[in-house]
């Protein structure tokens, strides 16, 4: 789904199960595991990926103290993979870090993004056939989670064919306060004056283009490949949904949650974002405004 409508809690959670292979934070940043350490040692606290991982960490959160409130990072985290696809240039990561980057949002969305695509498949392959010696890496699903894959299902499909589609729908408006927020915050440690008007303009058309995208790559994928959840549904009860996305009843003899780590009386609960009270105010634009742009899709009942 687009940006803050819920998918980093529903990709942790799946993350839990040991039938899910996840790409981690410090092997996105770090997919090659040092020649010279010991296999017992990967992903240890000796693991010199672990190491300048949490060094990372800590100059971002002394510079962003906020951040870590508004998204949750770790070494061992599970993180998306457009990190990945930075290292091929092709990645929405840099109109997150770098603001205002028009050009090159010019180029992403008239480019075919498959041989990227193609790229992360051979991370994953790289990954699994390295493996580690905390994860079962034999496992056969991977779950991919980056909100730019919304908008290139048709890519995924061709270099992934037959994947599952899980997409993540919240009130547009909302979603729109807290996304400019956690961009003007976190673009400052890359840039040293943000428009945050300018930026504000960028993104609604950057998020406008995805949901369109979106929609028409529903055409083309199999609507039984193709998941939709509700924000409010993962919040009010996370295991529900789970079974939903997966298929299964509530009562059913083979339930999918046995492989997680957490039982029925261990409900996940989603962390909420009372810490903040995001506003439009700042980016001189109203709410009216932005229900407006994305009338159409409110009405759908899309996110």
């Amino acid at each position: 789904g687009i940006p803050r409508t819920g998918g980093v809690f529903l990709h942790n959670l799946f993350c839990q199960s040991p039938d899910i292979n996840c790409i981690r934070y410090h092997e996105a940043l770090f997919p090659v595991v040092p020649g010279e350490i010991e296999f017992s040692l990967v992903d240890s606290e000796s693991d010199p990926r672990v190491v300048q991982t949490k060094g990372g960490l800590k100059l971002l959160h002394w510079l962003r103290p906020l951040y870590q409130h508004m998204y949750e990072l770790g070494p061992l985290v599970p993180f998306e993979e457009h990190q990945l696809g930075s290292y091929v240039f092709a990645s929405t990561l840099y109109q997150d870090l770098y603001v205002n980057m028009t050009i090159y949002n010019e180029w992403w969305d008239r480019t075919d993004h498959v041989p990227m695509y193609e790229f992360i498949r051979r991370c994953l392959q790289v990954f699994q056939w390295q493996g580690t010696p905390s994860t079962n890496r034999k496992a056969a699903t991977w779950l991919l989670k980056s909100p730019q894959n919304a908008e290139q299902m048709n890519a995924i499909w061709k270099v992934f064919p037959g994947a599952q589609f899980i997409l993540t729908l919240r009130d547009i408006l909302v979603a729109v306060k807290s996304h400019l927020n956690l961009v003007a915050y976190t673009g400052g440690t890359m840039n040293d004056d943000i428009d945050v008007h300018k930026l504000a303009q960028f993104w609604l058309k950057k998020i406008h283009t995805s949901l369109k995208q979106m929609e028409s790559s529903m055409i083309e994928i199999p609507p039984e490949n193709v998941h939709h959840i509700k924000f409010e549904t993962m919040v009010q009860n996370a295991t529900t949904a789970l079974r939903k996305i997966l298929g299964y009843g509530v009562d059913s003899r083979n339930d999918p949650l046995k492989a997680f780590n957490f039982s029925n009386d261990e409900q996940p609960i989603y962390k909420d974002e009372t810490l903040f009270e995001y506003s439009l105010e700042p980016f001189n634009i109203t709410e009216e405004e932005v229900s407006a742009i994305y009338r159409h899709y409110s009405q759908k009942g899309s996110p």
